[in-house]
């Protein structure tokens, strides 16, 4: 009987072993098609980890390619050569993002790495296995999400889609007029020489000398009072990061100085900040004096003067000669100075333009002096993208991500200074010593409108809406 009863012990731990091994099996098979599952859904797990493991022993044995795990959404497709691609790192919740996806074709195969919005950067191509960096940059709104496509030299294609959180980011402005806003009036009043009350600009150091308004757009946003032309608010945070001076260059300027100067100043604040927005180039050429000589100055509209076309002369060899190395400096010491951020480069508004009606009485320029003057505003913003393109290629060339972007200010078409709803403080609302003036450095700036309908073009770029 004791032998009969050893049997069966050890007929039960054989039936044991048997269904152990089994069970193993099933399990390993039932990881296996979990984790297959799991890339393709893009639901990460340790489990995911643990059986990428696994796929991937079983593919050296088959003799196939291994599969790419991450700990993000993967999209594979097939072909004659299969490949795949998966997000293995980031993004993060808030802020800017650097985002690296897994690319996975066979050894030998080229691809590049594309990105579907203008917001988005990516560093890298490869040649093989390989990975590559996706920059985001910060993200003020709902989330939203960036296709990146990884196409082979072959032509195969697979697109992996990276969501970004949305959050309060921390703002930074800094420029010269066009974005301390010396027009906007405040709380819809305007003001008048003598003063009844204090200036109306804010309190900030310096900010008398700045002409730096209340009523600026910079302000507006961060106070969550401007939308984008959608409707959505993005959600900024700034404290003491309002830097912008009324007649800021690169390197000086009237006030507390130029850009140079701001950088300093607002240390501090660029090092934490997420985004940055900067109007920069227009003192740097004589852009208001060239405007005010075409337009306001009586000798600018008498016939056969060439007081308008030697400022503009002068402003466009400015352009081509001396703006591009000034620009590529400001814009590299602003990356270098706010590492972190995403810089906004804003587009000066048309203060004339080509198709502008010649509706208000008085100091208005010939037909030819607002075609020149358009013209000239047209060079000016297309100099400054031509500059915002380079000196992304160049960061992305040396591995950095291009962290600029050019923001054309569209919102104000229409409504330049010659038509019957102009969105900037007119000649007669601007000299001194008129009846109801503002202060000089006002004219041709844009007013509460103005400044609303520029922060509306900044809100629809900060929240991806444009292209």
């Amino acid at each position: 009987m004791a032998g009969v009863k050893g049997y069966g012990r050890r007929a039960r731990e054989s039936g044991a072993a048997v269904v152990e091994y089994v069970g193993v099996c099933v399990v390993v098979v039932a990881l296996v098609i979990a984790a297959a599952v799991s890339v393709s859904a893009g639901a990460p797990s340790i489990a995911d980890k643990f059986t990428c493991a696994i796929m991937r022993a079983i593919a050296n044995v088959a003799g196939q390619a291994p599969p790419t795990c991450g700990d993000g959404t993967a999209t594979e497709t097939t072909g004659d050569s299969p490949i795949s691609a998966a997000v293995i790192s980031g993004p993060v919740e808030d802020g800017t993002s650097d985002v690296t996806v897994a690319v996975n074709v066979p050894p030998g195969t080229s691809w590049t790495a594309s990105v579907d919005t203008g917001y988005a950067y990516t560093t890298s191509f490869g040649d093989g296995p390989a990975t590559a960096t996706i920059h985001l940059p910060a993200n003020p709104g709902d989330d939203r999400t960036t296709n990146v496509t990884i196409t082979t030299s072959d032509g195969q294609q697979v697109t992996v889609p990276i969501v970004q959180p949305g959050g309060t980011q921390n703002y930074v402005a800094l420029g010269d007029s066009y974005s301390a806003s010396p027009g906007a009036l405040i709380d819809g009043e305007p003001w008048y020489w003598p003063f009844t009350g204090g200036l109306p600009y804010d309190d900030t150091t310096g900010a008398e000398d700045c002409l730096r308004a209340d009523g600026a757009y910079p302000r507006q946003l961060a106070d969550g009072a401007i939308a984008s032309t959608s409707g959505s608010v993005p959600s900024l945070s700034m404290s003491s990061g309002f830097y912008s001076c009324t007649g800021a260059t690169w390197d000086g300027g009237d006030g507390q100085g130029g850009v140079q100067a701001q950088l300093q100043q607002g240390a501090a604040d660029l090092a934490n900040a997420d985004i940055v927005s900067l109007s920069l180039g227009g003192n740097d050429i004589g852009f208001s004096g060239t405007v005010k000589a075409c337009i306001f100055d009586p000798d600018a509209i008498t016939f056969g003067s060439t007081k308008c076309a030697d400022a503009i002369a002068t402003a466009n060899d400015k352009i081509a000669h001396e703006l591009p190395d000034r620009l590529t400096t400001a814009y590299n010491a602003a990356l270098d100075a706010a590492p972190n951020a995403t810089i906004y480069v804003t587009g000066y508004p048309p203060v004339v333009a080509k198709d502008d009606p010649v509706d208000k009485f008085g100091f208005v320029p010939h037909d030819e002096e607002v075609e020149a003057s358009a013209d000239l505003i047209d060079n000016l913003n297309d100099t400054i993208k031509e500059t915002v393109d380079a000196v992304n290629a160049e960061r992305e060339a040396n591995g950095e991500p291009g962290r600029l972007v050019f923001v054309p200010i569209t919102t104000m078409d229409g409504h330049g200074i010659t038509t019957s709803d102009p969105y900037y403080v007119g000649v007669t609302e601007s000299v001194l010593n008129m009846p109801i003036p503002r202060v000089q450095d006002a004219a041709y700036h844009p007013d509460d409108d103005g400044s609303q309908a520029q922060g509306e073009s900044l809100a629809g770029y900060m929240l991806g809406e444009t292209p």
